[in-house]
This record gives structure tokens, C-alpha cells and sequence, in this order.
């Protein structure tokens, strides 16, 4: 308890338990480290004051004027922290913790820092056996109710002649409760919040007392916020241009439904989180290409199931023209006037007439791309079609 502990890299100790009481002493191969300044830990002593209670006292030095802090972190078999300041170049503490498992092995760490650095020593101790055990506890409920889309109550009913503790844990998901009972026993409810809708879940429970422990599970499946799967309306596309078109929905649910529309060839999908009771709406579909047969998919899904419609249309054929030289060029069917450069969407497939129209001092030379030859017309089926017509000046 005389020797002195410093330096700059962190000094391990262990509490030995010497008639109830837990004292340190230097780890295996550890040597003193005497610095001018570095903080150390004078003495350490861990002593149960009863089954379920432990006096933790230590005194230490900071290295220099200035004080600094402790903190002493029992972190196995269960976390408890606390910790202070001290001015000075001097600190202690006495502090007794509670609520703890009789006849269990505890470990943790006592740190003390100051401008100077830290150092660390082991606090390791076991509780006394508890007098008042001679049976581990008994779980005599363990029950989920209430449950709903996202959250539930475990209640519970547990006996002991000893003080426990009781550890709550939730799978898949969820963060562990901890609930000391006091002897003989008790009973109590534990909620559980942020859970999944339409999810099973297991709710696993142990009580440990100084004479043992007892686990025990219960499951249990949240509630979906449906009653059945979605239904789509009608579904039906307008505006159909050779670059575009507009999808238009109607989708019915009694729950928060999430939409997909994908568009093929090409890959495009959409997502959209439709509330209850559902909506409608629509979806501009930008990016086609002329004359192409596309399959649009909309996929809605609840909880509760999903539904399934789609509808096919082919964008409309493009038939583009570029004139050199002074003219112009028309269409037949209309859709097509330019004297430079244009472009007319047709229905796809269908034929389209071309036709020249040359202005005084201007002669027509002839077609190019998707037209050949000089004749005064051309036929062309609308597609992605590109054409050239030349005007030279006459002579």
C-alpha cells in the first residue's frame, strides 16, 4: 500500500482479496517508474461492505499543482462508471457501490489523469455470497402484450430470496434493459419501441442472484398496418412523343405502400412511398428512343402483400431533315416544313412523303441519307430516320 505508481505508459494492478477486502498490488513483472511528472495511484483497495455492496477507496497524485481527474469504470459482469476532480497535487475518494450480484467476480479500471498524462490500475474484486440464497431466481411470467405496428410491453414476475439482477435482451434488433429486483421478488413491465412492422421477434430474459441464474424467452410477431395487399386502378400512357411519354396510376392500400415503376428496354425505375389510402398520380417517362416498343412495370407492396400491373406503347417514329442550299422541304402527312433543319414525329411505321419545294434563282439537286436520287418526292418509313436534301443555285 506504500509503493508508488507512475510513468508514462499505463501501470496495471490487480486487487487481491485478503480477508474480504481487496488491496493492490503490482502486476506480474511490473516495476515502480518514478517521474517528476507523471500522475500516480498511491493505494487501492476494494473491500464488500455486504453481499451486494463494495467500499472502493484510493488515493493518488497528479505529478504536479495543477490537479486533475479520476474515473473508475466496472465494466464486467455488468457497467457502472463514476468518476470526480481534484485540485492539487493530492486526490482520493471513498465511494461505496451498490446494487451488485452476490458471489460474483467483478473487474475494471481505475484511471487518474492530469496535464502530465494518465495512469491506469486494475480493480478486480468478488462479491460475498449472499446469506439469504439457497435457490437461483425463478422467472413466474414472462409475457408480451400490447403489441403493435412498431412497439410492445414485456411484463414480468420474478422471484428471489436474494437481491438480482435481471437482463432484458431483443432479437433480432433492439438495445438490453437491465432491472435490479430486490428479495423476495417483484413484478414489472419493460416496453420495447422502434420496432419493425410484420417482424418476429424473441424477447430472452436472465436473473442472475448469488446463488445462480434462470433464463427465460418469449416471442412474438408486431402487427402489420394493413389488412391486405394493395389494388391498382387504372393505369395508362398519354402524351406519347418519339422522346416521351406520361404514365398515370391509381394504387388503393389501407397501409403506407411503396411503388416501383420500371420501364423496359432501358432500365428506368422509379420509387415512390404512397400513404394510406392510397393516391394517384403520374410519372413523366423522358429519354425514349423513336420508334421503340417499351413494357412499363408498376409493382405495389404493404406489409400485407403486393400487386402487380403493366401496359406497353411504342414511341413515335422521328423522320429529321437537314437542307443545304436555299428550298424547302414538306411532308405528307404534315409535320414537316423547313427550309433548314427539322424534325417531325409520325406514327411508327407508318410512310412518310417528302417532298421539295426549290425558290426562284434555286434548282434541287438531290436527296441524301435515308432518300437517294433527285426525283422531286421521296417516300420513307417513320423510324429514326435522318434525310438531307441539296439545293444548288441555277445557272
Amino acid at each position: 500500500m506504500g509503493r508508488r505508481w507512475c510513468g508514462s505508459m499505463m501501470v496495471v494492478a490487480t486487487l487481491g482479496v485478503v480477508m474480504g477486502a481487496a488491496v493492490l498490488v503490482p502486476a506480474a513483472g511490473s516495476r515502480p517508474v518514478r517521474s517528476s511528472c507523471q500522475p500516480s495511484i498511491d493505494s487501492l483497495s476494494a473491500a464488500p461492505s455486504s453481499d451486494t455492496t463494495v467500499v472502493i477507496a484510493a488515493s493518488f497524485s497528479s505529478g504536479s499543482d495543477s490537479g486533475g481527474s479520476w474515473q473508475v469504470d466496472i465494466s464486467s459482469p455488468q457497467t457502472t462508471i463514476f468518476g470526480g476532480e481534484f485540485s492539487g497535487p493530492n486526490g482520493s475518494f471513498n465511494e461505496s457501490v451498490g446494487h451488485l450480484i452476490p458471489n460474483t467476480h467483478y473487474r475494471g479500471n481505475l484511471n487518474v489523469r492530469s496535464d502530465c498524462g494518465s495512469v491506469d490500475a486494475l480493480i478486480d474484486f468478488r462479491t460475498p455470497a449472499s446469506p439469504r440464497c439457497t435457490v437461483p431466481p425463478a422467472i413466474d411470467l414472462l409475457q408480451v402484450g400490447s403489441v403493435s405496428t412498431g412497439s410492445a410491453v414485456v411484463a414480468y414476475s420474478i422471484s428471489s430470496g436474494d437481491a438480482a439482477t435481471a437482463q432484458f435482451s431483443l432479437a433480432p434488433s433492439g438495445p438490453g434493459v437491465t432491472v435490479s429486483i430486490a428479495p423476495p421478488g417483484g413484478s414489472g413491465q419493460v416496453p420495447l419501441t422502434g420496432l419493425t412492422q410484420n417482424t418476429a421477434y424473441t424477447v430472452t430474459v436472465t436473473v442472475m442472484n448469488g446463488c445462480g441464474g434462470t433464463t427465460r424467452q418469449a416471442s412474438f410477431t408486431t402487427l402489420r398496418d394493413c389488412s391486405q395487399p394493395p389494388t391498382i386502378g387504372a393505369i395508362r400512357l398519354a402524351a406519347i412523343t418519339e422522346r416521351s411519354a406520361r404514365f398515370s396510376y391509381s394504387v388503393a392500400s389501407d397501409g403506407v405502400v411503396t411503388a416501383k415503376l420500371n420501364v423496359r428496354p432501358g432500365g428506368t425505375e422509379v420509387d415512390r412511398t404512397i400513404p394510406a389510402p392510397g393516391d394517384t398520380g403520374n410519372v413523366r417517362l423522358g429519354g425514349l428512343k423513336p420508334a421503340t416498343r417499351y413494357v412499363v412495370s408498376l409493382t405495389a407492396t404493404n406489409a400485407c402483400g403486393n400487386a402487380t400491373d403493366s401496359a406497353t406503347f411504342t414511341s413515335l417514329g422521328r423522320v429529321a431533315v437537314v437542307v443545304v442550299g436555299s428550298g424547302r422541304v414538306t411532308s405528307v402527312p404534315r409535320g414537316l416544313s423547313c427550309a433548314h433543319t427539322c424534325a417531325g414525329a409520325f406514327r411508327p411505321g407508318s410512310k412518310v412523303l417528302l417532298v421539295e419545294r426549290r425558290v426562284p434563282g434555286w434548282r434541287f439537286v438531290s436527296w441524301g441519307g435515308a432518300c437517294k436520287g433527285s426525283g422531286r418526292a421521296c417516300k420513307v418509313t417513320a423510324g429514326d430516320v435522318r434525310v438531307t436534301a441539296r439545293f444548288a443555285r441555277s445557272s
